[in-house]
């Protein structure tokens, strides 16, 4: 659904377009630190099902980007970082 009129959108276009590119990561960094808070917040009403929290909140964020096999894969890697401590970007080789 669009209900915004198109020079409105314009408008709001041209404005996007003003800022430079540090401007436009700033705000696109916050709004995705807002939607990570969103999620988080989500996942404390949830029951407790045992499942990490980094593991919920990828998830939620990015549960649809990958195959099955791929989620399994990159969910256990969060389990293991989680009970070990560890950054899930560190290197475990």
């Amino acid at each position: 659904m669009n209900d915004t009129p198109a020079k409105v959108q314009e408008e709001f276009r041209k404005r996007l377009l003003a800022l430079d590119a540090s401007q436009r990561f700033r705000m696109v960094s916050g709004m995705f630190d807002s939607a990570k808070a969103l999620v988080r917040a989500g996942q404390n009403r949830l029951a407790d099902d045992g499942e990490a929290p980094g593991v919920m909140t990828f998830k939620r964020l990015y549960g649809n980007d990958f195959d099955t096999d791929e989620l399994a894969a990159i969910s256990e890697h969060l389990r293991y970082a989680a009970r070990s401590g560890r950054s899930a970007a560190s290197d475990d080789a």
